[in-house]
């Protein structure tokens, strides 16, 4: 793109484009990114300069840009035909899509809803749990409990059942009233300067601690990654959570080791982390209890994102929390609603998040990694016992009436099947392995942990955050006019990063296709950009 092609384009942004989650002012005199290309893990703006995608272009992308796969998936449904409505007519990719998705997600999500973005799926979350506890004579079933902290989209119905203020306040005349309850946030656990979620048969050596860690966290077995480790590759500790900080007595970063083998001390303190852990579960999880015995016959269902709370700051939860809501649910009737439109296919190391606590919900709403995050997209998937609320002669009326124009397109579902085919083909999951590993290699080594403004570094799977304050140690924040997180935003482009922090919290959501090589430029260049702006 020539100069003058360049210039012509920011100016009719300026004049035209009204850009979500923006301050618009903030551009009166400085220019949006403009991107020309994009190819793998990096965006290429109009100058030529390659920046790291390392937000996934908003928790999206999976294979990378421009993979060769999903375009050629992409034009021979073109070639077939291009999109047809979906009441009343069918056609082969959704059929095949729906088929394979019941097979993938968590076991007794039998009927697949199709709709187009994370929000719709909601939607259709709440309306398919209100209309089925009506139509089935439970019908003072019709609140929602949601967490603190919580995202869910931002149409009116995920708004109501939404916990962060800053997006949600605003709105309260407009919406339905929900109950809210307190997160299970991992950072609230004694000993979080060194977390981690251990797993089972960690008991019997280093090879078996080493296997209990990796199907913990990648759900099958891989013997190159466990040859990597024993050849002297860093992995978490153990678990499917990393959390890092300076200790404040040795000065240590603990949380990870360089080898399988593990000392009485260290087995020592991750009992005594994965105790503090259930504390915290159990402390939210109370809220919940005592809310379910209270008004369990009002409440329809709980909507939560499992594991990952993104948008609220990176909130990562227990998997007994997760145990703990679905035994809940389950004793006082209440759909357990998982939220995986961002969690979902393979991001926190597992291909839903749902499975690192082996849990399985009666609503479960995906998007965004579903076609790759190429195309819009969603689904919410329910079980057999929800369908069969709905399912009657018409004259009943307990017709599901829902639909967007665009429900089941034909070439989003031909992306998502060719991306799922990816996943098998090409061991996406196992190759993610080790570039998590070398993600909190890097975390531990590249010097992040030693800057005096990061606390509360956090992994799970290709997913990594860590907080900024003007003091770590005291948790003393910055003041909201000094905008840090922007700072970093636009410094971050000097280094050849997309960098988004959220508030203060600055996170990596990258692609399951990027290297181990590319983790740690991607971690080192971040490190230099919080020396520059923090200093």
């Amino acid at each position: 793109m020539n100069l003058k092609q360049k210039q012509e384009l920011l100016v009719k942004d300026k004049q035209y484009v009204w850009h979500p989650f923006t301050q618009m002012k903030d551009y009166e005199h400085r220019d949006h990114l403009l991107i020309e290309r994009a190819e793998g893990i990096f965006l290429i703006d109009a100058d030529g300069r390659r920046y790291y995608d390392t937000v996934s272009s908003w928790w999206c992308n999976v294979h990378g840009h421009g993979h060769p796969r999903i375009k050629a998936a992409i034009q021979r449904q073109l070639d077939a035909f291009d999109h047809i409505m979906f009441s009343g007519l069918t056609h082969a990719p959704g059929i095949e899509l729906a088929e394979k998705l019941v097979d993938i997600t968590p076991e007794g999500l039998t009927k697949v809803f199709y709709s187009d973005n994370g929000s719709t799926a909601v939607e259709v979350a709440l309306k398919m749990s209100f209309q089925y506890w009506q139509q089935i004579g439970q019908t003072s079933k019709t609140k929602f409990v949601y967490l603190d902290g919580s995202y869910h989209g931002d149409t009116l119905g995920a708004v109501s059942v939404g916990g962060v203020a800053l997006y949600h306040a605003l709105f309260k005349p407009l919406l339905f009233h929900a109950h809210r309850v307190p997160a299970a946030d991992l950072r609230q656990a004694q000993g979080a300067r060194a977390k981690v979620t251990t797993g089972p048969g960690q008991e019997h050596g280093a090879a078996s601690k080493i296997q209990a860690a990796l199907r913990q966290t990648y759900g099958r077995e891989s013997k190159l990654t466990e040859d990597r480790i024993q050849a002297g590759d860093a992995m978490p500790k153990l678990g499917t959570h990393l959390y890092q900080e300076r200790d404040t007595d040795t000065n240590l970063v603990q949380g990870m080791r360089k080898t399988g083998r593990s000392t009485a001390i260290e087995d020592t303190a991750a009992a005594a982390r994965l105790e503090s852990e259930r504390e915290v579960a159990e402390q939210a999880l109370a809220a919940v209890r005592e809310l379910f015995e209270r008004e369990g016959d009002t409440i329809a269902g709980i909507v939560v994102e499992p594991m990952l709370m993104g948008a609220g700051g990176m909130i990562m939860t227990p998997a007994a929390y997760m145990q703990g809501l679905r035994e809940l649910c389950t004793q006082h009737d209440v759909h357990l609603i998982a939220d995986e439109v961002a969690t979902g296919f393979g991001r926190t190391g597992k291909m839903f998040a749902c499975e690192h606590a082996e849990v399985s919900p009666d609503i479960m709403c995906l998007s965004k990694g579903l076609t790759a995050g190429v195309m819009p997209l969603a689904v919410t998937l329910c079980t057999d016992a929800i369908y069969a609320a709905f399912y009657d002669d018409y004259h009943t009326q307990k017709t599901f009436f829902h639909g967007h124009s665009f429900t089941g397109n034909p070439v989003a579902c031909a992306v998502a099947l060719e991306s799922l085919r990816l996943f098998e083909e090409e061991h996406v999951l196992e190759r993610a392995q080790a570039s998590a590993i070398a993600l909190a290699a890097a975390l531990r080594d590249s010097g992040l942990t030693e800057l005096p403004h990061v606390a509360d570094v956090r992994q799970l799977g290709l997913v990594a955050a860590f907080d900024l304050y003007v003091d770590a140690e005291r948790r003393e924040p910055f003041r909201p006019e000094q905008r840090i997180g922007a700072a970093i935003y636009q410094a971050g482009f000097e280094e050849g990063l997309i960098l988004r922090p959220l508030g203060d919290t600055l996170y990596f959501w990258l692609p399951l296709c990027v290297t181990s090589e590319e983790v740690r430029d991607i971690v080192a260049r971040t490190v230099r950009v919080l020396r520059r702006v923090l200093s």
